[in-house]
């Protein structure tokens, strides 16, 4: 059981840096916009930024996905382990 709680709580976390990823892509992109050799010309700027993103968001909804999967099956775990144990 404390594997199972170890994965979701890596997926949470995973889950979460991978969104906090994201976030920054946008943040720096936004704050690289003074500098042209960071960024592509204006008209493509929220076509690469969205590109640069796609990844984390991607594997935001991968983690969570796994997460309620897992969370789901392992629901009953508990219960059914301590009745086995008596």
């Amino acid at each position: 059981m404390e594997e199972m709680r170890q994965l979701l709580e890596f997926l949470e976390w995973d889950r979460d840096q991978s969104n906090k990823c994201a976030l920054h892509i946008h943040e720096r992109a936004d704050s690289a916009t003074h500098c042209p050799t960071l960024l592509p010309s204006h008209g493509e700027t929220a076509a690469f930024e969205e590109d640069l993103r796609a990844y984390p968001l991607r594997w935001v909804s991968v983690c969570q996905s796994l997460f309620n999967t897992f969370a789901r099956q392992w629901h009953g775990v508990p219960a059914l382990m301590s009745t086995a144990l008596l």
